[in-house]
């Protein structure tokens, strides 16, 4: 007997944040397709999504201003440092892999799920086009 679908209200939190909205929306889809109780998960499912609104926003940041950036250093000389958003694009990323990792949603953790049926991969593909598909800036540069 399969268990009808919950309904999961999304965090007002990301009524302005449309990376982890989108995100939030298909972490709770393929969730959905395991057949868990949600309830359960809710406070993972925000904070992983919350995770990869801060990355999105850290791969536009290092598009628009690149990897090494210039600063002034303390006797007024040009010193480049690597861009703070690359530490924050992937410390969010590697976030964003466990967390997906302890939800089942990941191919090494795909073993601890019994079977996997179509829709529920069809789920977890969507999860890997989006975090491998960041809106683009406007620019052409590629990371």
């Amino acid at each position: 007997m399969q268990k009808a679908k919950q309904t999961i209200k999304m965090p007002r939190s990301f009524e302005t944040n449309k990376d982890a909205a989108e995100f939030f929306k298909l972490v709770v889809k393929a969730m959905q397709c395991k057949n868990v109780d949600l309830d359960e998960f809710i406070l993972h499912i925000t904070l992983v999504s919350q995770r990869y609104g801060d990355y999105a926003d850290a791969i536009r940041t290092v598009k628009q201003e690149g990897q090494v950036i210039v600063q002034q250093g303390d006797k007024n000389q040009d010193r480049k440092i690597i861009n703070p958003a690359v530490r924050i694009r992937d410390d969010a990323y590697k976030s964003i892999v466990q967390g997906l990792s302890e939800l089942g949603l990941t191919y090494k953790s795909k073993s601890s799920i019994a079977a996997v049926d179509a829709q529920s991969l069809d789920a977890q593909m969507e999860l890997v086009r989006l975090l491998n598909d960041v809106p683009d800036v406007g620019g052409t540069d590629d990371l």
